[in-house]
């Protein structure tokens, strides 16, 4: 990643390419430009791919805070210019102290939020109630479609 301007950007690779990498340092680079974890969406499809980026951002902070060798190498990864190990320290206790306003999760549970959060705006009931995939309402809706 260049330290030039930073738009909206997916991420579409097959397993073990590097998308969590990618993700994590991304995230990082927009803590260091100044956002704060409630204005940033890290979104993947399993429970597991979300807790490896949170994991992940996590772990690249604390490394990058304690050594200046580490902190130069996810600075030039994250395309941060000149971050010093103290830069790092500040992003791991702000976005510790803001975890609960972050977004790293599943597409479905962020969508749910929104649903939840604008029921009347979007046209439906307030009693929205998700549905176990493996579920009697589930394999009753499915034989009923079919």
């Amino acid at each position: 990643m260049s330290g030039g301007p930073i738009s909206h950007t997916a991420i579409l690779a097959s397993a073990g390419s590097g998308k969590t990498f990618q993700l994590a340092h991304r995230y990082i680079r927009l803590l260091a430009a100044g956002a704060s974890p409630d204005q940033v969406a890290a979104l993947t499809f399993s429970r597991k791919a979300a807790g490896e980026i949170f994991e992940s951002v996590v772990r690249y902070l604390s490394d990058a805070a304690e050594s200046p060798d580490k902190a130069s190498v996810t600075a030039k990864i994250a395309g941060i210019p000149r971050a010093k190990p103290a830069l790092f320290l500040g992003l791991l206790r702000h976005f510790l102290e803001d975890l609960h306003q972050a977004h790293i999760g599943t597409l479905d549970s962020f969508i749910v939020g929104i649903l939840r959060a604008f029921p009347l705006e979007l046209g439906i009931g307030t009693d929205l109630q998700l549905m176990d995939n493996d579920g009697a309402d589930a394999s009753l809706l499915r034989r009923e479609m079919l």
